[in-house]
């Protein structure tokens, strides 16, 4: 159910993660061939591969979806757009978040800082371009978040807190690849893809 302006309506129908399917497999079999055919696939490429996926599908599911979609000319129309609780810019409400909401937030991209490195090590393993890929991301999801919801296909908010456990979940991630690639000296290749 979607709040505006004090009012529930409920949407007509609901578009769940599945439909990111229709990209991702593709995708996926397009690189796990491109690489058959250049002669680079072993075990744990193709280990990392499916993890990535795996992840990304994880993330559109718990940031996007699901989407909901109202009939031309439902009632929550009546109110025009934007009219629901938009964005939260109050730093200090990270305080009455609950743990499970901070564990969430934090662990949300923090599994992107270390697959990015490993699986582009070229692009990601140094921290300026990887930490800029995750400001990027957190900030996209926010962002397009917020317009989902200003057109009543999400009930979600741009969160300035959520922002902030994303980027420091993210830098997280990132110390632990440094850790890890320092412990276990794998080469720079090992899970690289492209």
């Amino acid at each position: 159910n979607m709040m505006i302006n004090g009012h529930g309506f409920g949407p007509d129908y609901l578009i769940d993660a599945g439909v990111t399917l229709i990209i991702l497999i593709p995708l996926f079999f397009y690189i796990l061939i491109r690489q058959f055919f250049n002669g680079h696939v072993t075990i744990v490429k193709v280990s990392g591969l499916i993890a990535f996926f795996l992840y990304v599908y994880a993330l559109l599911s718990v940031t996007f979806f699901p989407i909901m979609v109202f009939k031309w000319g439902a009632k929550a129309y009546q109110y025009g757009f934007g009219k629901q609780y938009l964005a939260n810019f109050n730093v200090l409400e990270l305080f009455q978040y609950a743990p499970s909401q901070i564990i969430g937030n934090l662990a949300l991209l923090l599994p992107l800082s270390i697959l990015v490195a490993y699986l582009w090590p070229n692009q990601f393993s140094q921290a300026r371009p990887n930490i800029i890929l995750g400001g990027l991301t957190t900030l996209g999801i926010e962002t397009l978040q917020l317009l989902m919801s200003f057109f009543y296909l999400g009930n979600r908010t741009f969160d300035v807190n959520d922002l902030i456990l994303n980027i420091v979940g993210y830098l997280i991630g990132f110390g632990l690849y440094k850790i890890s690639k320092s412990i276990f000296k794998l080469s720079p290749d090992v899970f690289q893809i492209l």
